[in-house]
């Protein structure tokens, strides 16, 4: 067995809570703000480290300006052999495809190498790095990995994934590209003496003239996207949080408010919800809309509907991948909004994203004639993106909440600062990528029922070889397609407790007719589906009713719930960041509070009201 080596992509980041915009240039300002690596780079780390064997070394990569060198020397304390750091004032304002390409530049490519990194930075959270830099140097990526190890006696790795649909077990050889989940590895620290010690070790620089990179084509110039404009984007809401008096009143007043805002969001009773208006965007737009197992995705389905409400003008096209849609599903697409219709099958065995992008490049239907591609943000829409991007070299921006037009030019609206702002970001060349967040676009399927669309049929994908699958579980739990169009939503944050908060809404939730979702650090916590994940890096929700219990208040999470008619807390931390992100709230424990709700929210039973959906 040919020794392996690892290298690991690793970002340092600026605290989420700490770090600004510069007006100016649209870039995070990092001076004077608390940075450490990347958590999720950290773990990746981790897994390098523990998976290597003796004599296998581990190469940390990273990029930014001189001043992160000692925090990544502190790797050189974990047992870290080499640390590469490419800095130049000619890469500030590299997006990632740059990012990407210079990466892909200083890495070693071997048939015996595996490169590991996170599956998003705290800082972007758009999670498309780790499938350009794949496409670019031609492995393959495994997305969202939550476990691996060496197959005794083999040369081969049995690697875990998790996605929205459920998880998959591979068994694949080196070179191939791994980013991981907080599920991969714990966080560990080395001796603090040990890591003041590694911090005087040196970090070799890499320049853009050692590189032989020009100036021109890295940093901000040489981006395919870039920022038109950024604003501040909070959603307006005037809390009224209650601290003080008998914890009876004190929900009984939550109540009323409540109550109140309920009865006016209540549908017709203030008139037809204001729409943004339509764009006059022309051109085509593609939409992936199924997923990784070759079905239709109910997302790419809203998100569809929600583009052709927006673009009314654009040629919408849908892009299937896998067997033939049956009758009802074309039609579905077809009312949805699509124009036209382009079909890929699929091989028998593993077809993988960089199958896709080789299907997509090599048909009539050529990427390159759209104006835009949009694809879910989750694992397979990720990385079919980013590796679609790398091959054109086009812009992609990651987890775009909706397109805007700006002197006849596609622009990607996506969250900015934790979700306080919004960025506009235009691309220099066409097609302009997307990904984005489901439930973050979406209207109602509005054509007329019996609606045409007729398929143009493309060769298969090609199959991939390098890797196999052994094993699979798509058990779909039923209520998380409740999830998205319920009225009343109860999530649950760290304050909510373990797996026995989960039983202890479960009364509520039957009564209220409610679904239920988690922030991330409970999905992670507690091995939730990802589709349960609500805020910048899971879904986005319109209830009319949001109940958050034990909820801290990042800004990340509540970005995923700005569309929601009432927002209504309870947390026993009366300093909470997330009784300034709501309507009402109560500062109480989630178990004192909860037996005393059915009462007071009793206009909330579901009996009393029609289904929702």
């Amino acid at each position: 067995m040919p020794p392996v080596g690892f290298q690991v992509l690793g970002k340092v980041v600026p605290r989420s809570d700490a770090s600004d915009v510069d007006p100016g240039t649209y870039r995070l300002r990092r001076d004077g703000v608390p940075q450490f690596l990347n958590p999720l780079d950290q773990r990746a780390l981790r897994v390098a480290l523990d998976l290597r064997a003796t004599g296998e070394p581990v190469r940390l990569l990273s990029l930014g300006p001189p001043a992160v060198a000692p925090l990544l020397a502190e790797s050189y304390a974990l047992g870290v052999d080499e640390i590469d750091l490419l800095s130049d004032p000619a890469f500030a304002g590299s997006d990632t495809l740059v990012t990407a390409r210079l990466l892909a530049r200083v890495a070693s490519v071997t048939d015996s190498g595996i490169l590991l990194t996170g599956e998003r930075s705290t800082d972007g959270e758009t999670g498309q790095v780790p499938a350009q830099i794949g496409e670019l140097v031609g492995w393959p990526l495994f997305s969202g990995v939550r476990e691996i190890h060496r197959v005794a006696g083999e040369d081969r790795f049995e690697i875990t994934t998790d996605s929205a649909s459920g998880w998959t077990r591979y068994r694949a050889s080196p070179p191939f590209v791994v980013s991981v989940s907080e599920k991969a590895a714990a966080l560990r620290k080395a001796d603090p003496g040990a890591i003041e010690a590694a911090r005087q070790r040196p970090v070799r620089i890499h320049t853009a003239r050692e590189l032989g990179v020009e100036p021109a084509s890295v940093g901000a110039a040489g981006s395919p996207t870039r920022v038109r404009w950024w604003r501040p984007d909070a959603p307006s809401r005037s809390p009224m949080v209650l601290r003080e008096g008998p914890l009876e009143e004190r929900i009984a007043r939550s109540a009323s408010q409540v109550r109140e805002r309920w009865m006016r969001s209540a549908p017709g009773a203030a008139g037809p919800s204001p729409r943004a208006a339509p764009l006059h965007l022309t051109g085509s737009i593609a939409v992936l809309v199924t997923d990784e197992d070759g079905r239709l995705d109910p997302e790419a389905v809203a998100l569809l509907s929600g583009l052709r409400e927006r673009a009314p003008r654009a040629e919408l096209g849908a892009l299937w991948v896998g067997a033939a849609p049956s009758t009802s599903e074309t039609e579905r697409l077809a009312r949805a909004g699509a124009d036209r219709a382009d079909r890929w099958t699929v091989p028998e065995g593993i077809w993988t994203p960089a199958g896709v992008v080789e299907g997509l490049v090599g048909s009539g239907a050529d990427p390159r004639g759209w104006r835009g591609g949009l694809f879910v943000s989750q694992a397979y829409g990720r990385a079919v993106a980013g590796r679609l991007a790398a091959r054109l070299g086009c812009g992609l921006t990651g987890d775009a909440s909706g397109p805007a037009e700006e002197g006849g030019e596609l622009l990607w609206i996506k969250p900015a600062s934790g979700g306080a702002a919004s960025a506009g970001i235009a691309a220099r060349s066409l097609p302009h990528l997307a990904t984005v967040r489901p439930g973050a676009l979406t209207a109602p399927v509005r054509g007329p029922a019996g609606a045409r669309l007729d398929w143009t049929v493309h060769p298969p994908i090609p199959p991939e070889g390098r890797f196999e699958r052994v094993a699979a579980d798509r058990t779909i739990d039923p209520e998380l397609a409740r999830l998205q169009r319920a009225e009343v939503v109860v999530v649950i944050g760290r304050g909510c407790g373990g797996p026995e908060g989960r039983a202890r809404i479960a009364p509520i939730l039957e009564r209220w007719g409610a679904a239920w979702g988690a922030t991330r650090k409970v999905v992670d916590a507690q091995g939730l589906p990802r589709a349960r994940q609500i805020g910048l890096t899971g879904v986005s929700l319109a209830p009319r009713l949001a109940v958050l219990l034990g909820v801290g208040g990042s800004a990340h999470h509540l970005v995923g719930l700005r569309r929601a008619g009432t927002l209504l807390a309870i947390n026993s931390d009366p300093s909470a960041p997330v009784f300034a992100g709501v309507d009402v709230g109560i500062v109480a424990t989630v178990e004192e509070a909860l037996p005393l709700l059915p009462e007071p929210f009793a206009f909330l039973d579901a009996r009393d009201r029609p289904p929702a959906g």
